[in-house]
């Protein structure tokens, strides 16, 4: 029986630049879908690794890099759907990457985020994502999956364990617009 439903895997990786970490998170990852989409934040790609990480991935995959061993997104499709990429925006810093995909008879824009640290530094960060969104085509009915590590809570009792965060009001309140504007549903 094949299913329609797709699969969406969202992880901080904290670094992949060890070849053995690298391969032993991506198989761990593949091996829990048959159809869908991995997220990852921090991989600390860069260019100079592309090309080989593609390879060992061996399937669609999207990058966002920085220069140095820091941040980094990367995407990447398993499954036996038809994958079509449509379009790709990506920022410098290594923090965003959008994709609009056609997926079999589903258009999606699948946006990986990895958010920075400090409130002002993340108030940036989520208006550069803005200034990308305006930059794409909604009319044609796109399923938005918004996935990440977004560096903030919205519930301290189910985000927070066992760490004194603090609650970072302006970079919230600018991802509550987000969501009400794409009429996106946090889960």
């Amino acid at each position: 029986m094949v299913s329609n439903k797709l699969t969406f895997i969202s992880n901080n990786v904290r670094g992949l630049l060890n070849k053995n970490k690298r391969l032993k998170t991506i198989n761990y990852l593949k091996s829990k879908l048959t159809d869908g989409i991995i997220f990852l934040q921090e991989t600390h790609s860069s260019v100079n690794n592309e090309i080989q990480w593609k390879n060992e991935l061996n399937t669609q995959s999207f990058f966002s890099h920085r220069k140095s061993n820091f941040c980094g997104v990367l995407t990447a499709y398993y499954g036996s759907k038809n994958f079509i990429l449509r379009n790709q925006l990506c920022d410098k810093e290594g923090r965003i990457l959008i994709l609009d995909v056609r997926i079999d008879d589903s258009n999606y824009i699948l946006i990986n985020f990895y958010n920075a640290n400090t409130e002002l530094d993340q108030l940036a960060v989520i208006s550069s994502l803005n200034t990308m969104l305006q930059k794409i085509d909604f009319t044609q009915n796109h399923k938005i999956i918004f996935a990440g590590d977004f560096n903030l809570y919205f519930d301290k009792k189910l985000e927070t364990k066992g760490c004194k965060p603090n609650l970072k009001l302006k970079s919230i309140a600018e991802i509550i617009k987000i969501q009400e504007q794409y009429n996106l549903c946090h889960i």
